[in-house]
C-alpha cells in the first residue's frame, strides 16, 4: 500500500521517491562522459587503424610493382641467356658436322692413298 504524505510531500511504501541528489546527477553525467569519451577514443583509433591500412595498401602495392619490375628483369635475362645458350649450342653442332666431314674426308683420303 503507498501513503503519500501531503505536507512533507514524500512518497512512502514501494514507489520511487520524486527527489533527485546532487550524487546521482553527477554520477550519471559522469557515465555518459566517459561513455562519449571511450566512444570517442575508439572513433580515433578505428581512424588511425583505417590510415595505416590504407598506407600499408600502397606500400604492399609499390612492393608488387616493384617485384614484378624485377620479376620482368630477371625473365629478360633468362631469355637472354637462353638465347645465348641456343646460339653456343648451333654453333658446337656446325663445328662437329665440320670435324665429322674432315675427318670424313680425311679418311676417305687415307684410303684411297
Amino acid at each position: 500500500m503507498i501513503i503519500h504524505d501531503q505536507e512533507t510531500s514524500l512518497l512512502k511504501g514501494w514507489h520511487l521517491d520524486k527527489r533527485v541528489s546532487v550524487s546521482h546527477m553527477f554520477a550519471t553525467l559522469g557515465v555518459a562522459f566517459g561513455l562519449a569519451s571511450w566512444q570517442w577514443a575508439e572513433h580515433e583509433r578505428v581512424t588511425v587503424l583505417q590510415k595505416d591500412v590504407e598506407s600499408h595498401a600502397l606500400v604492399d602495392l609499390a612492393k608488387d610493382e616493384s617485384f614484378l619490375l624485377a620479376l620482368d628483369n630477371i625473365r629478360d635475362k633468362d631469355r637472354d641467356t637462353l638465347r645465348r645458350m641456343n646460339q653456343q649450342y648451333t654453333e658446337i653442332l656446325q663445328r662437329l658436322s665440320n670435324i665429322d666431314r674432315n675427318v670424313t674426308t680425311h679418311l676417305e683420303n687415307s684410303r684411297t692413298n
